[in-house]
């Protein structure tokens, strides 16, 4: 998972266990990492990652969390970046369900679909699309159209199916 936020590239390490940042842009020189702006998570693996607003939203199988912060700069100085909790019965099971939106952020947990507000409230949002959810439950991608208002996801049966997306 790799989304751009705070005014640089993060990811997940390989470790599972750590957002990497890249180096603030620079006019001569292209982005590169450095363990110095690598950021360690001390919870289960994480899944996903997604900006919200000056945020960074980090996400396990069973929780959510909030960076709140800046990196380090290019020489590995004021690092101002701390880790909470925002939900610790919720997650997200797979990043490709994950999509920024001006009211926030939508995920796929266990149980549905689900909103990160602005505010950082967890909210179950997916009820209406349960049913296509329990009979199509791989999401395979998420998008914002934004001059309907809409967020849209593709759902197959299976992670292999060939047929039977929606």
């Amino acid at each position: 998972s790799v989304c751009a936020g705070l005014n640089r590239l993060c990811g997940i390490g390989p470790d599972k266990a750590t957002v990497w940042s890249s180096s603030e842009p620079a006019d001569t020189e292209l982005p590169f990492w450095n363990e110095l702006f690598n950021l360690r998570v001390d919870s289960e693996v994480l899944t996903a990652l997604a900006v919200l607003d000056d945020k960074l939203m980090v996400f396990t199988e069973r929780s959510v969390f909030v960076v709140i912060g800046q990196p380090s700069d290019n020489t590995g100085n004021g690092n101002t970046m701390t880790v909470q909790s925002v939900s610790s019965d919720v997650g997200c099971i797979d990043p490709r369900s994950v999509v920024s939106s001006s009211v926030g952020v939508w995920f796929q947990a266990v149980d549905g679909i689900y909103l990160v507000d602005r505010s950082l409230q967890v909210t179950p949002i997916g009820r209406a699309v349960q049913d296509e959810l329990t009979s199509y439950p791989v999401i395979t991608s998420a998008c914002v159209i934004d001059r309907d208002r809409e967020v849209r996801f593709t759902l197959q049966a299976t992670e292999a199916a060939t047929t039977g997306i929606v």
